[in-house]
């Protein structure tokens, strides 16, 4: 049986499947989970279990799963994390426990291989889903929160089984798919309406969802880290070796098309020797935008620094800048955006729909359309500033209480 591990309270245990299940009726989990759903009384989610599911080995997905652990923590939930075997992110471990039991998000394949074969990719789901099932069977939970999928084209056969045992939620983080094939977008409209409850972070995107899926999800607030400290601004430049007195942009995360980094080296060429200085910091996945990230290094303005970006020195960057940029072409949120909001830096976003709805509801700086004129003269002006007032953990939990309230009745009633 493969292993799970078990991080809680800053230590490390190795448990098999059947130990968890061994461990679940033990004295440290007494009075927490009795059974499987067994009441359709609200109040009953109170002091229960709610497993999180997050395949993610890194990013910004299980930071923000950590954030959701905390929020339930703060209305009295006791969350589980399942994640990825490979987790890099040790703030996690705010979680009531973290299992790591997931085979990690990238599919294995053959040394110097572009693609994955789908035998393989089947296998590994398949190992994937049935740690699921063993640890949903073995730990009880009241309800079952999706965070991520594990594979989209495999995924409807995991949530048909979860639904018959436990109410299952889950958030769409991007309402379509990146690939906008038809065959991509059924899919998409499939699994949406297998869960209980779909949850989204903004008008747009509920609007969105019920457009391509006929489902009414619930929006909720994204949630912001409470960070325990931010570097001031001048400390955040020594230690990232940039200019301390030039104005400095920053683009921070995994560099994807849809990220529409195009935007961002067509304004730098608009504005020339007069650009700010900008740092593009984290890892390359999509080699289509490499040729974009050559335009960028070729300009004496630009530092950009492949590789994948630690925490810290993501927040580093972000208090380091004046301005955060999210040129985004597609796509539904941003972890960017909510992270500048917990340190107080301002951001530029796209006009692309949903994105542009949480910054400007947010107040967390301004919205253009992705013209690289527009965008340079905003960008050698006078900066937007952050007002964003980011939510305290529990109100985050009461709103994803409700949506599992309305899940349980759901599934009751089913």
């Amino acid at each position: 049986m493969q292993s799970l591990f078990l991080r809680e309270n800053g230590s490390m245990r190795h448990d098999t499947a059947e130990e968890i299940a061994r461990n679940s009726k033990s004295p440290e989990y007494e009075g927490i989970v009795r059974s499987f759903v067994s009441t359709g009384d609200p109040d009953s989610l109170l002091g229960k279990r709610v497993v999180l599911i997050d395949p993610s080995e890194k990013g910004a997905l299980p930071l923000y799963t950590g954030m959701i652990a905390e929020a339930l923590k703060a209305v009295g939930l006791k969350p589980v994390v399942l994640g990825s075997w490979r987790l890099q992110v040790p703030d996690l471990a705010i979680a009531w426990a973290v299992y790591r039991c997931l085979p990690a998000e990238r599919w294995p394949r053959p040394r110097g291989a572009k693609y994955c074969p789908a035998w393989r990719q089947a296998i590994n789901w398949f190992g994937c889903a049935l740690v699921v099932v063993v640890a949903v069977i073995a730990l009880r939970p009241k309800i079952v929160h999706v965070q991520h999928p594990i594979h989209p084209r495999l995924d409807p056969w995991l949530l048909r089984i979860l639904t018959r045992l436990v109410p299952v939620v889950w958030t769409a983080h991007d309402i379509l798919p990146h690939d906008p094939s038809r065959n991509a977008v059924e899919r998409a409209r499939r699994l949406y309406n297998l869960p209980q409850r779909v949850l989204v972070h903004s008008v747009p995107a509920a609007q969105a969802m019920e457009h391509i899926a006929g489902v009414s999800p619930q929006v909720i607030r994204h949630p912001v880290r409470q960070l325990n400290f931010v570097p001031d601004r001048e400390s955040a430049r020594r230690k990232l070796g940039v200019d301390p007195h030039r104005r400095l942009a920053v683009a921070v995360g995994f560099i994807r098309a849809y990220k529409g980094y195009g935007l961002i080296a067509d304004t730098w060429d608009v504005l020339g020797h007069n650009a700010p200085d900008l740092l593009i910091l984290g890892e390359l996945v999509d080699e289509s935008e490499r040729e974009v990230i050559c335009r960028l290094q070729a300009h004496p303005r630009v530092d950009v620094r492949l590789g994948y970006a630690s925490d810290e020195e993501v927040i580093a960057a972000i208090a380091a800048a004046d301005i955060v940029l999210l040129p985004h072409k597609s796509g539904s949120d941003s972890g960017s955006l909510h992270m500048a909001r917990a340190v107080a830096t301002p951001v530029l976003s796209s006009d692309m729909a949903q994105l542009a709805d949480s910054v400007s509801a947010t107040g967390a700086g301004r919205v253009l359309p992705r013209d690289p004129a527009q965008w340079a003269e905003v960008l050698t002006g006078d900066l937007p500033t952050c007002s964003s007032k980011p939510p305290p953990p529990a109100a985050v939990g009461e709103e994803h209480l409700s949506a599992y309230r309305t899940a349980l009745r759901l599934w009751h009633a089913g």
